[in-house]
C-alpha cells in the first residue's frame, strides 16, 4: 500500500489522474449536498408563501366578513341583493385576484394552495356562480369578464375539491 502511494505521488502519469478522481468525488459530493439544501429551501419557500397568502389575504378578518356576508346573501330569498352585496362580491374577488396574481407570478404554489384552501375557494366559487347565473345583483353577469383568470382559479378550486372528495370517498369503499 505504501509502495502504491509512493509511486502515485512520484509518477506524474498516476498523480494527476488520481488527483482528478479525488476532486471529482469531492465536487460531486458537494453538488449533491447543495441540491439537497436547495430542495429543502424550496419546500420551505412553498410553505411560507402559502402561509403568507392564508394569513394576509384569505385568512384576514375582512375576507372572513365578506365571505360570511356573501354566504348569507346566497341563502336569501331576495332576487336582487342590492349594491352592498355587489360591493362585497367585488371586494372579495379583488382579494382572490391578488392571490391569483401571486400564483401566476410564481410566488405561490397553486397545487399546495388549492389543497389547503380549496374548500374556502370552492365556497367562493359556489356562491359567485350562483350570483352570476341568477343575476342577483346589477353587475353579477360581468364578474367572469372583469376577473377572467380569477374566475378560472375559482373553477379550478371547485375541480380540486371534487377530486379530493373522490379520493376520500374511495378510501372508505
Amino acid at each position: 500500500m505504501i509502495e502504491f502511494i509512493r509511486r502515485t505521488l512520484s509518477d506524474p502519469a498516476l498523480f494527476w489522474p488520481a488527483l482528478e478522481a479525488i476532486a471529482t468525488i469531492i465536487g460531486a459530493t458537494f453538488i449533491w449536498w447543495q441540491l439537497r439544501r436547495i430542495k429543502q429551501e424550496s419546500a420551505a419557500h412553498r410553505v411560507e408563501s402559502v402561509k403568507y397568502v392564508t394569513t394576509d389575504h384569505l385568512g384576514t378578518e375582512k375576507f372572513e366578513e365578506l365571505h360570511a356576508s356573501l354566504k348569507n346573501a346566497r341563502g336569501s330569498d331576495q332576487q336582487d341583493l342590492g349594491a352592498g352585496i355587489q360591493d362585497a362580491a367585488f371586494e372579495l374577488l379583488a382579494i382572490v385576484d391578488v392571490v391569483r396574481v401571486l400564483i401566476d407570478q410564481g410566488y405561490v404554489d397553486k397545487k399546495l394552495l388549492l389543497e389547503l384552501m380549496g374548500e374556502t375557494l370552492h365556497e367562493v366559487s359556489d356562491y359567485m356562480t350562483n350570483f352570476v347565473a341568477m343575476e342577483r345583483f346589477r353587475d353579477a353577469a360581468k364578474i367572469p369578464k372583469i376577473y377572467p383568470e380569477t374566475w378560472r382559479l375559482l373553477k379550478e378550486a371547485k375541480k380540486t375539491r371534487a377530486k379530493k372528495l373522490r379520493r376520500v370517498s374511495a378510501r372508505f369503499k
